[in-house]
């Protein structure tokens, strides 16, 4: 297991939550299914979430230029398809809540 990946991953989700726990920000979305993958010298943190009747999946790719790129899927269990993915390229670490908050409608702090 790849260690390295695995901190970035957390980090990820760290800076998505505003620098709260991992455990709180997975709290607040419901998130599920958390993952990780190193493909290259990329991370790419992966979770679903509950709570928006829009998206259900996100992918954030830790680019080489340590900028992110944000995807968010609505995914289909009964059918088994994933939708065309809302694309955010070129993201610095403080966008990160702003662009899902503003996407979902779910809050990833509370205040």
């Amino acid at each position: 297991m790849d260690t390295e990946a695995r901190e970035v991953a957390i980090e990820v989700l760290r800076q998505l939550g505003r620098g709260q726990s991992v455990g709180a920000t997975s709290m607040l979305l419901g998130m599920y299914n958390i993952g990780y993958e190193k493909i290259g010298s990329v991370v790419h943190t992966t979770f679903k979430f509950k709570g928006c009747k829009q998206y259900n999946f996100c992918r954030i790719v830790l680019e080489a230029d340590d900028t992110y790129t944000v995807s968010l899927y609505h995914w289909n269990a009964k059918s088994m398809t994933l939708s065309e993915p809302k694309v955010y390229t070129d993201v610095y670490n403080d966008s990160l809540a702003e662009i899902f908050e503003s996407e979902t409608g779910l809050y990833t702090i509370l205040v």
